[in-house]
């Protein structure tokens, strides 16, 4: 019974001695407080009803007696989801040539049925709050002007006041999604530029983070969820599915309190699906490229029968936020803002919508292209 209650990697690597930050998940109705007094933790996650703590190998063996503790396992390690060898600084010129192509298309000349989604022309996700978990957002001015996006900043990783992005994946995730084109004469926009930005910076310059540090971040969102008025939340990185995974855990709590929760399936191709990815409460995303193939790196797999990701974006050379100007980039995470942004519409057009309720949406108005579901465009009437 012990041993079930420990991963099996965890124990292996506390054998070869010293000390290991881990989770420590309680059962229900045990009092995380409790659980202080019986040995020295980290932090407390509820949003997991977990506590993270240092250990070493006597101190798990006893911790697995406990009766009030389920289960222990390492902290795992998290990566943003681009292909960091294909980042390219472009022009405007370039960059509005590129986006056109791959930019969401909206119906301005098929009519829509009664059946058909229905998101007015005018719409771009305003009075929607869009919060972006990754490494922070730099002060672009397409994401400045000509009226401030960002509405909060948190630094859950070196707890700084101002905005910042020492990498640059979180600020090219967010224009994707609600840039406003400033710099290109609304040409390289994102699909939601009214949406306000809520922006989470748990992940370190180069592109990594430990789960706790995730977890911060998804605990602030959680709390913060009225006040900063978050709707929908994008993680685009992942870590490898585990049991009594983590990130999973966390993100079906943000979407069983209201917060549609959107990730990217990870860029290490077939049968690898990522976390928090593989969860079935979350929206997963894979991409496509311009001839609507699956790009070779997208992360796929089949899990308890469900196959995974669960809808496909463009995600190949897609031009976006970087330094003061625009790059290039590709993966999942480039795919996924732009569901996010859709989710965005979505909320802004039906406030009452339920994050399963939008999913179901977004899957359905998903059309099939070469045997996989690509979310292009949300159906528009004509004007």
């Amino acid at each position: 019974m012990i041993e079930r209650k420990l991963h099996y990697e965890l124990v292996s690597k506390l054998k070869e001695g010293g000390q290991l930050p881990a989770l420590v998940y309680v059962k229900n109705g045990f009092d995380l407080y409790f659980a202080e007094r019986n040995f020295k933790i980290i932090k407390r996650y509820p949003i997991v009803n977990a506590v993270g703590v240092n250990l070493d190998f006597n101190t798990a063996m006893k911790l697995s007696s406990v009766d009030g503790v389920d289960y222990i396992a390492a902290e795992s390690k998290v990566s943003t989801l681009d292909d960091v060898n294909d980042v390219e600084k472009i022009s405007i010129d370039e960059a509005i040539k590129t986006r056109n192509k791959t930019r969401p298309v909206y119906a301005q000349s098929k009519k829509v049925s009664t059946e058909s989604l229905s998101i007015p022309p005018d719409m771009d996700g305003k009075g929607v709050g869009l919060c972006v978990l990754d490494t922070g957002v730099m002060p672009h001015l397409d994401l400045w002007l000509p009226s401030q996006k960002l509405t909060c900043f948190k630094d859950v990783l070196n707890e700084k006041e101002a905005p910042y992005d020492d990498n640059g994946h979180g600020t090219f995730v967010a224009g994707v999604a609600l840039g406003t084109g400033i710099m290109s004469a609304k040409k390289v926009s994102g699909v939601a530029s009214g949406a306000n930005l809520i922006s989470v910076k748990a992940i370190n310059d180069n592109g990594v983070a430990g789960a706790f540090k995730i977890l911060d971040g998804m605990q602030w969102i959680l709390d913060n969820r009225k006040k900063q008025k978050i709707d929908v939340v994008c993680m685009s990185f992942g870590a490898e599915p585990e049991a009594h995974d983590p990130l999973c855990i966390g993100a079906e709590t943000l979407v069983k309190n209201g917060i549609c929760v959107v990730a990217a399936s990870g860029n290490s191709g077939k049968d690898s699906i990522k976390s928090p990815a593989v969860s079935p409460y979350v929206i997963s995303v894979g991409a496509v490229d311009d001839d609507y193939k699956v790009a070779e790196f997208t992360s796929t797999g089949t899990v308890n029968g469900q196959a995974w990701p669960d809808v496909y974006a463009k995600g190949v050379k897609i031009a976006g936020l970087g330094g003061s100007g625009y790059v290039k980039m590709s993966g999942t995470s480039v795919a996924a803002p732009y569901i996010a942004a859709a989710c965005c519409l979505l909320k802004q057009r039906y406030p009452d919508l339920s994050p399963l309720e939008i999913k179901r949406i977004i899957l359905r108005e998903a059309e099939i292209y070469k045997y996989v579901k690509v979310l292009e465009f949300l159906k528009r009437p004509t004007v």
